[in-house]
């Protein structure tokens, strides 16, 4: 960024100069597009906003009677690869006629740009490349502090029971994975974390340009930045693809969990759920556990149970499931009244064809009479 800087405090007279008649320059930033690609961007990006009035023939005016004119539009699309800027006009050729002749007459033309803007763009390209490569760094931070919180978390049974203790189930390493998975409140304060490191990341990179520009001029995030200096101002969104931070939570016991980066953990017999931290659309951060990549210890999938397949699970984890899934209505296959068929498998239990025995239950999981979800609970 240093370059750009003092680029910039060698062209105090030019931004002196140009400051009475300025305006913003608004645009977008592409990574490695030529001029055809540019000219692309500006045309789906910038459109002018058909305005119309009027009408002729008779009868009740439409849009295709109007008529319609617009105002043409600047558009900077910048490469951040090779730092290239291509200006343009953006505007309808065919004025005063429909809206289809001017909708079908959009099209651009090129136009100077004061290198001042340049190289105000170029400052905001490198904020944003600065921003997105400490991610990593908030990545970092985020597990060290996840751990700690997940570590120092009760761990609180539900009170669903089928015949098993509260002590074993506080035990369970697959029914606090399941609690964890369904912590809303967890996820959130994970996502706000985020947030917030991103912020403290935002506001070291603007600090450090204190000295250059109007610090309450400056913003930036993942998807956007703004610089104004000496009258002029650009503001650019950037072609920005998500960022994301992936980390393993592994549960050795429900009381004790290692951190790990990534999601390809290798752990089998032990339940582990995978987290994603991710850049927004519009700039903010997004946090959630990944059920198709998150398992409890017998190698089923978050995503599998939550589903509608019929899988074994322990009575610890049905429980733990009954208690996060509250907007379901559960019951068992034997003697509910209801009418469903148990799947079919051997067993002692009634109904025929059902597995349920002395050490199993099939339970049922309803969501406005439509059965949603099976679970072939062990009790035993």
């Amino acid at each position: 960024m240093k370059t750009t800087l003092i680029k910039l405090l060698t062209c105090t007279a030019i931004f002196t100069t140009v400051a009475a008649n300025a305006t913003t320059e608004q645009g977008f930033v592409c990574h490695g597009c030529n001029y055809q690609q540019a000219k692309t961007l500006a045309l789906s990006k910038s459109a002018p906003v058909p305005q119309c009035e009027g009408g002729s023939g008779s009868g009740y005016p439409t849009l295709e009677t109007q008529i319609c004119f617009s105002q043409v539009k600047k558009f900077v699309v910048f490469d951040s690869i090779g730092r290239q800027a291509y200006p343009f006009e953006v505007y309808h050729a065919n004025q005063g006629g429909s809206i289809s002749d001017l909708n079908s007459s959009l099209t651009t033309r090129d136009r100077s740009l004061l290198p001042a803007y340049v190289d105000l763009i170029n400052t905001g390209v490198d904020m944003h490349s600065e921003l997105m490569n400490s991610f990593n760094e908030l990545g970092q931070r985020l597990m060290v502090d996840f751990e700690q919180q997940q570590l120092t978390r009760a761990h609180i049974v539900s009170g669903y029971s089928y015949n098993t203790s509260q002590a074993s189930c506080e035990n369970d390493a697959d029914a606090r994975a399941i609690d964890d998975a369904f912590d809303l409140a967890a996820i959130g304060q994970l996502q706000q974390n985020a947030e917030i490191i991103q912020r403290e990341q935002t506001d070291t990179i603007l600090d450090s340009l204190a000295s250059y520009f109007d610090r309450n001029s400056l913003s930036l995030s993942s998807v956007s930045f703004t610089v104004v200096k000496g009258g002029l101002s650009v503001a650019l969104d950037v072609d920005a693809k998500p960022k994301n931070h992936i980390f393993t939570v592994l549960y050795n016991s429900a009381n004790d969990i290692s951190v790990i980066g990534g999601r390809g953990v290798n752990a089998p017999g032990k339940p582990k759920l995978v987290y994603e931290v991710s850049t927004r659309s519009d700039g903010g951060m997004k946090a959630l556990v990944n059920k198709d990549s998150s398992y409890i210890s017998n190698g089923t999938s978050l995503s599998q149970i939550t589903s509608g397949s019929n899988v074994t699970v322990s009575a610890c984890v049905a429980d733990a499931i009954m208690s996060n899934l509250p907007q379901l209505q559960f019951s068992t296959a034997s003697g509910n009244g209801l009418g469903e068929t148990p799947p079919s498998g051997t067993g002692g239990g009634s109904g025929g064809g059902s597995p349920e025995n002395d050490c199993t239950r099939v339970l049922f999981g309803k969501a406005n009479g439509t059965v949603v979800l099976v679970l072939t609970v062990n009790i035993c």
